[in-house]
């Protein structure tokens, strides 16, 4: 069989369908996978959005793609290897404790204090762009220097040249005593991560040290060119530590459970909008169905002439794959466009609702305020827009499940071909 008959008998039965009302159920069937297909766009662009954020911070900030702990410090040697090797970014010492600390007209909050180097700035010029620093500067060689996130600034009423203090305990084992020490406000940063920007600092490694951080073990963090090839530079820094005694751990392992929960989100969410595709599915296959049945002589016709039944199965096979790649097609060309948009969109339905409402309030009462919608309100949410990230690997896999979906219930709805004897449809019909 050549590939031109199919396509030429595929062509002359959707012609056909158009002057009939096969052509709508088509239709319906195609329309129904675009907004399938387009819901899918929008909701994974604003999710990857969101996710990748936090992903993105936890990793810049904290985590990192690789820790190191041991016992022993790192030689500029040991890291100078460690930074040299292939695919790896950046390697800085870091340490971390938890302490409270307080304004000059506020009381103790909780903080966390992350110390690190002089040169933070040249070795990992990655942390300085994800704190994003808002206002002031960070400057790790000011000893009693201190950078706050935004909304611990705020709550303490602390700002660029401000004094805080931080709790410490003095003495010995035994006879502890509550000790506070002044830094002085630096910068402060707003990387829109609300854990960090409510209860983190940043200050130099020596400050750490004051504060009691610190202790029997030596943290490195490790970041990699591309945070998906850990087994490679992993293995990497395995060999240069060699002998040394160390543990690494992984950022999918540190950040196992928030990771996790993400994914399933994700999934949990992916599973949900695909009934769109499962309920379009049943509509293309009845539509190709009732098209099988129409065209029951035509069928018998070309049964007659010699085509084989998986012949002309395979013209309705393609019939569908043509609604569900038109309608893919539609869908993604929709769903970019929305999710490219989606903060104008929000921003033109708000100003829509603004007024109507306006116009309402005003024909009731002259003196009464008019009402005003606002979706992301920073009253209520963390946020000033609605963050986007559109990944084109997903987008190309929600165009192929979306024709993948058709031509499967294509398939399905073709194997009544088989059933149709020619001779029987060509005496009685």
């Amino acid at each position: 069989m050549k590939i031109s008959w199919v396509l030429f008998t595929a062509s002359k039965f959707l012609k056909n369908r158009r002057a009939t009302r096969g052509f709508a159920t088509a239709f319906l069937s195609s329309g129904g996978i675009a907004v399938g297909v387009a819901a899918l766009v929008v909701v994974l662009a604003v999710m990857n959005g969101f996710q990748l954020g936090f992903i993105e911070d936890i990793l810049g900030i904290s985590s990192y793609h690789i820790r190191i702990s041991t016992p022993d410090f790192l030689s500029a040697r040991t890291m100078k290897a460690v930074e040299e090797t292939r695919g790896v970014r950046s390697i800085v010492r870091i340490e971390e404790t938890q302490t409270l600390i307080h304004g000059e007209l506020s009381g103790l909050q909780s903080c966390r204090v992350r110390g690190v180097p002089l040169d933070i700035s040249v070795r990992d010029a990655g942390f300085i762009k994800q704190l994003n620093i808002v206002a002031g500067s960070i400057d790790p060689s000011i000893s009693d220097g201190i950078v706050l996130g935004r909304e611990l600034a705020s709550s303490i009423a602390a700002g660029p040249g401000s004094t805080v203090s931080l709790l410490t305990l003095s003495g010995q084992a035994g006879s502890f005593a509550p000790e506070t020490i002044d830094f002085t406000v630096t910068g402060i940063f707003d990387c829109g991560y609300y854990q960090y920007d409510r209860s983190m600092a940043v200050v130099p490694l020596a400050a750490v040290e004051r504060l009691g951080g610190g202790g029997y073990q030596y943290l490195y963090g490790v970041k990699l060119d591309n945070r998906n090839a850990l087994d490679r530079g992993l293995n990497q820094i395995e060999e240069l530590l060699a002998g040394l005694p160390h543990e690494t751990v992984t950022w999918r392992n540190y950040n196992k459970s928030f990771f996790g929960a993400l994914r399933t989100e994700k999934l949990v969410m992916i599973l949900l909008l695909s009934l769109i595709f499962l309920v379009t599915g049943f509509n293309t296959y009845h539509s190709l169905k009732r098209a099988i049945f129409e065209k029951r002589e035509q069928i018998a016709v070309l049964r007659a002439l010699g085509a084989r039944p998986r012949d002309v199965r395979r013209v309705f096979i393609l019939n569908g794959g043509i609604i569900g790649a038109a309608g893919a097609a539609a869908g993604i060309v929709v769903g970019l466009l929305l999710a490219a948009n989606i903060n104008n969109v929000f921003g033109f339905i708000e100003t829509v609702l603004n007024g109507i409402l306006g116009w309402v309030s005003r024909t009731l009462s002259s003196t009464a305020a008019s009402p005003q919608v606002a979706f992301f309100s920073p009253v209520y949410f963390y946020l000033t827009e609605v963050p986007i990230r559109i990944l084109y690997l997903e987008v190309a896999g929600i165009f192929s499940f979306g024709v993948y979906s058709s031509l499967a219930a294509a398939h399905f709805a073709s194997k009544r071909i088989s059933e149709i004897e020619p001779a029987r449809v060509l005496r009685y019909e």
